[in-house]
């Protein structure tokens, strides 16, 4: 017995349950596990703040920010979970998060590349990639006094809905959109307009507004809104068209689409549903289902095929 009053004994983290500190006197001891990838995970989140605190620092706790897992989280957190990783900036400010898993790098090999540490709240379910998970930016120095760990934003399910040209995909994905919202699924699309399309109308306010340099015009009406942004001869890649349409939908709806249905762009990494005939740059992609086009199918077997594929998409979404 050496004296110390015990303030923690054990932790609900993994790695890092097995956590320990008191006082004596004024002194403070900390017990951290025998595991490395534990005992570091802790001293990062909590040894490390506490000695910087003790230090008379104001600023004690390094930054949490919201990054893209690059691969699925195949495994829920049933506890506070701190994993390994390796944050990079993918781009247009955006981070990206790589998992560094123990079995492909062992134990000591993740810890040495990692520079966050991803933080996952008891009850987080399994992630796909492009979910947005809070991570502890390791490499950065500490700006903050509160730690704040917010819960992680599952991705939702991009599906691309391809074919031939007059198979019928609009069809499709406007008999799916019926049905995910009687189920309750929300449901966003996104259109790829290779040859152009038009909202407004010539002399209108808005179009002169555009017309006069204006970077982005917004519509808003009583029952619809449209954003009309200026491109200036760029191309809005697939992936940027869809992290815009997510993220109005979630500020709009308080909370990201489930499903978003993608008709126009290439999938080279999403799964697709075939309508009619797949064109050659899209028979490597990975096919969830594959339907006759419209006009070869008698109406009742139609519907029983969109029915199929709306069960198909509510179970992916689990």
């Amino acid at each position: 017995d050496l004296g110390v009053k015990r303030i923690i004994g054990r932790i609900d983290l993994k790695p890092g349950g097995p956590f320990f500190a008191g006082l004596v006197g004024s002194m403070w001891v900390i017990g951290l596990s025998g595991s490395p990838a534990a005992a570091l995970a802790t001293y990062h989140l909590l040894a490390r703040p506490l000695l910087c605190r003790l230090s008379g620092r104001t600023s004690f706790v390094r930054p949490v920010v919201p990054v893209r897992l690059d691969a699925d989280l195949d495994r829920p957190a049933d506890r506070f979970r701190a994993l390994w990783a390796r944050v990079e900036d993918s781009g247009q400010g955006r981070l990206s998060a790589r998992l560094l898993t123990e079995k492909a790098l062992g134990i000591l090999g993740g810890m040495i590349r990692a520079n966050g540490l991803l933080l996952l709240r008891p009850g987080t379910p399994r992630l796909r990639a492009g979910s947005r998970v809070p991570a502890l930016l390791l490499d950065h120095p500490e700006d903050r006094e509160a730690f704040v760990v917010p819960q992680a934003s599952p991705a939702p399910l991009v599906v691309g809905i391809v074919g031939s040209s007059g198979g019928g995909k609009t069809t499709v994905i406007t008999g799916l959109l019926r049905r995910l919202k009687e189920g309750g699924v929300r449901a966003i699309t996104v259109k790829h307009a290779a040859h152009g399309f038009d909202i407004d109308h010539e002399g209108s306010d808005s179009t002169l507004m555009f017309e006069a340099g204006a970077g982005l015009v917004l519509l808003a009406g009583p029952d619809e809104a449209v954003v009309r942004l200026r491109l200036d001869g760029r191309e809005l890649e697939d992936d940027a068209a869809i992290d815009m349409a997510i993220a109005t939908a979630e500020q709009l709806g308080g909370s990201p689409p489930q499903i978003v249905l993608v008709e126009g762009f290439r999938h080279a990494r999403r799964p697709v549903v075939v309508v009619g005939e797949s064109k050659p740059d899209e028979q490597s992609n990975t096919v969830w289902m594959t339907l006759p086009t419209v006009r070869s199918l008698e109406p009742q077997a139609f519907e029983h095929a969109l029915d199929q594929l709306a069960v198909l998409l509510r179970e992916r979404l689990v």
